[in-house]
């Protein structure tokens, strides 16, 4: 089990230093070594995460442009990282709650919505 989680985290560090800008994944990055990355994780997503994505890759929301990908999604209400078989399934799984960070795990592609846009997810790719 300590290493499916252990593929877990490595999966989203490496997700998040492709996609955000160096200062923010170092911060993530050190909160990883101390066992606390998914605590500083959920915490960010309500209202800053959104700040720390690289520029170039936040793209507006198309739902028939998700990829057909595996993917674990982030939620602030859960405890754990949920599995799902594509990013279809965990969007309309989620599609009613806020505060979530949905990541491919077989290519380069995030789902974003915080807190308060109920209806403004953006795309990471």
């Amino acid at each position: 089990m300590a290493e499916k989680s252990n593929d877990i985290e490595a999966t989203i560090l490496a997700f998040l230093k492709w996609c955000l800008v160096p200062r923010a994944f170092e911060r993530f990055e050190r909160q990883a070594e101390y066992g606390h990355l998914m605590p500083e994780l959920s915490g960010s997503l309500a209202h800053d995460f959104e700040r720390k994505v690289r520029d170039t890759l936040a793209h507006s929301f198309r739902e028939d442009a998700l990829p057909n990908t595996p993917c674990i999604v982030i939620c602030n209400s859960d405890h754990e990282p949920a599995h799902f078989t594509n990013l279809q399934e965990a969007f309309n799984e989620y599609s009613h709650l806020g505060e979530w960070l949905m990541i491919g795990t077989e290519s380069r592609v995030g789902l974003y919505r915080d807190e308060d846009n109920w209806n403004d997810q953006f795309m990471i790719k």
